[in-house]
């Protein structure tokens, strides 16, 4: 897992858009990245009430 701390660390106070942020892989990927400390943009054409609380939505 040092790896993926690794990574994970490397996003802190970036800005990340995550396309698809709603599926399954999306949502995990932006829990991962808020955990983090990224900001988080979500494009999605889902419903946004599926998108974290915390990232912003664009459609």
């Amino acid at each position: 897992m040092e790896i993926k701390n690794e990574v994970s660390k490397s996003y802190a106070s970036k800005n990340v858009l995550v396309t698809g942020g709603t599926g399954m892989i999306g949502r995990p990927l932006v829990e991962m990245l808020l955990e983090q400390g990224a900001r988080v943009r979500v494009a999605s054409l889902d419903d946004p009430n599926r998108v974290h609380p915390k990232a912003e939505y664009y459609r």
